[in-house]
């Protein structure tokens, strides 16, 4: 018995002394920097996103009368000929009551206002003079068997985002109610 409790007395003792801690002392100094490591492999293209729509501030644009119809243009850099091609230009007006149109528009009173691309430039014609702010957004074509592939647009048809309301595509795409992305 006297055997047993010197053994636990002694693995108390052991126990007690190793919990018990000193102060730590300060850190060393750092050591030397090690050489650079080799570089990684290049990583996969991104999906196409909203970063790479392209939107313009409100435009005012003034129109000129040719005698068969009125006419304006806008300057829109972005639209190239592979944007013609494979992607979306949506165009919208904004009038004075600040309600948004998206062209081509027409009213039951026979009245338009139609546009045209050519690469850098929207074309707006109009029966009439149609002096109001425009303003257009550009969307790339990452399109797949006619659908969006990737971003925000994925699983949207070319079609359904030509003719989404202007409401719809700014919140889909995150764009801003003034402003612009593009420099001109």
């Amino acid at each position: 018995m006297k055997k047993g409790l010197t053994f636990t007395c002694i693995g108390l003792i052991l126990l007690f002394l190793s919990a018990c801690k000193g102060d730590t002392g300060p850190a060393g100094p750092a050591g030397p920097q090690g050489p650079t490591g080799a570089t990684g492999a290049t990583g996969a293209t991104g999906a196409t996103g909203s970063a790479n729509v392209t939107y313009s501030n409100w435009i005012n644009v003034a129109f000129t009368n040719t005698g068969a119809f009125w006419e304006g243009t806008v300057n829109a850099p972005g639209i190239t000929q592979t944007i013609m091609d494979r992607g979306v230009v949506n165009v919208y007006l904004r009038n004075p009551d600040g309600l948004v149109f998206q062209l081509n528009y027409a009213t039951s009173g026979g009245n338009y206002i139609h546009y045209f691309l050519t690469p850098g430039v929207i074309t707006i014609r109009s029966n009439y003079n149609a002096t109001y702010p425009y303003r257009y957004v550009i969307i790339p074509g990452a399109i797949s068997g006619g659908r969006f592939s990737s971003g925000p647009a994925a699983g949207y048809s070319v079609e359904s985002i030509k003719t989404m309301k202007y409401e719809t595509l700014v919140s889909l795409f995150n764009i801003p109610a003034e402003g612009a992305s593009e420099k001109k």
